[in-house]
């Protein structure tokens, strides 16, 4: 839920500054399952269907989801 919350940060304040094409990196599946509408996962969350709106709505360019095979925290 934390990275859902997270989501909803960073697209929200980009929106904001006019960056409209934004590539994403997670490592969390779920979270991926979930923004690509693949999920049942937290279905009729606010905070997911904000998400659902922002990627939506125009102008959104592009927004690619990539995932990230290895969390950060886990390199040592």
């Amino acid at each position: 839920m934390v990275e859902i919350w997270s989501v909803n940060s960073i697209l929200t304040h980009s929106w904001r500054l006019g960056i409209h094409k934004l590539e994403l990196e997670t490592d969390n599946v779920e979270v991926e399952r979930i923004l690509n509408s693949f999920s049942e996962a937290l279905k009729d969350n606010v905070i997911v269907d904000e998400i659902q709106v922002l990627v939506t709505s125009p102008p959104v360019k592009a927004l690619a989801l990539v995932h990230q095979e290895q969390s950060l925290s886990s390199v040592g």
